[in-house]
């Protein structure tokens, strides 16, 4: 049951809201970071750099041929921009060396003293069977250290797990960005 796609963000959204238009990303290097639980399976297959910022893919698998009733309305809210904190909640959170925390959800779930607080900006999300994806847009680059890259769903059992982003790879992957037109 493909339940389509779901673009979040309309035209005339602020600069800086979407990955740039005059670009052509280029992707980080490296194996795909997964987190599981007994049944359900979080994993980032791809990061993709731009000037401006990260593009990260979101795969939600469920071992099931259909997705929990229970998952599927938390997956259905999250399509529709629903980024209420709540402690059981998909969490994907991106720290940087500076302090930053880049979250899917608004609002410190577990607040770090002096840690600067920003929301990643919910592109899009498609279902197809128990197969979900989430793109998140996320402003801002790693810079001075790796970044690292949180998973988590406490209510589906995937223990939260970290996963380092190092700068030179992003570094790297910036200088491949490309302009469309030349």
């Amino acid at each position: 049951m493909n339940e389509g796609i779901i673009r979040i963000g309309p035209a005339g959204d602020p600069p800086g809201a979407q990955p740039p238009e005059d670009e052509i990303g280029a992707f980080v290097a490296g194996p795909p970071f997964i987190c599981r639980g007994p049944s359900t399976a979080v994993i980032v297959p791809w990061i993709q750099v731009f000037s401006t910022g990260l593009l990260v893919m979101i795969d939600v698998r469920f071992r099931a041929s259909a997705t929990p009733e229970s998952a599927r309305l938390e997956l259905r809210r999250i399509m529709h921009g629903d980024d209420e904190p709540m402690p059981g909640r998909l969490h994907v959170e991106i720290g940087y060396p500076d302090g930053t925390i880049t979250r899917n959800l608004r609002g410190p779930e577990r607040p770090s003293p002096g840690s600067r607080q920003r929301s990643a900006l919910r592109l899009g999300a498609m279902q197809s069977g128990p197969r979900w994806e989430l793109v998140y847009w996320v402003r801002g680059l790693p810079t001075g250290g790796a970044a690292e890259l949180r998973l988590g769903w406490p209510d589906r059992q995937v223990d939260f797990a970290g996963f380092g982003i190092p700068a030179a790879a992003v570094g790297a992957a910036v200088r491949r960005v490309r302009n469309p037109w030349g």
